[in-house]
């Protein structure tokens, strides 16, 4: 009878520790939870901020890169504008740069025509300046 009584106060206690330690697991998930929840919380509340900041940027940033983009407009410009007929081939490529394309021409008044971005052209006859076509993205 004590082997019985040790046996079924063994199997008691093992069970009251199985829902001790279910009771553990329990609470731990019940923690994760809370806590998977608090962060959930917080990454709304940040996409939130970040939405109204973009927001409150954005018009800002439209306005910074168009006012380059017409500052750098406004300086190649100038750099085309300070061309003239008989520079020569160093003038130019110290004005706008080297061309992305070079042809030559063996017949007719000009003998080369260089081309930039954006269709702008240059044209020479006799290694000097003819005349020119500004790019079609520069403007006043």
């Amino acid at each position: 009878m004590n082997k019985l009584l040790f046996i079924c106060l063994l199997l008691c206690s093992s069970l009251a520790a199985a829902q001790q330690d279910s009771k553990t697991e329990e609470e731990k998930y019940d923690e994760i939870m809370m806590g998977l929840k608090a962060l959930l919380i917080k990454i709304d509340n940040l996409e939130n901020r970040i939405d109204r900041l973009e927001r409150l940027v954005q018009p800002l940033t439209t306005h910074l890169s168009i006012d380059g983009i017409q500052r750098n407009n406004r300086a190649k410009l100038a750099k085309w504008r300070r061309l003239e007929v008989n520079q020569s081939m160093d003038e130019v490529i110290d004005l706008v740069g080297l061309p992305l394309e070079k042809q030559e021409i063996s017949s007719g008044e000009v003998t080369e025509i260089w081309e930039y971005e954006f269709d702008g052209k240059i044209s020479f006859r006799d290694d000097k300046v003819y005349r020119w076509r500004f790019p079609k993205n520069i403007r006043d």
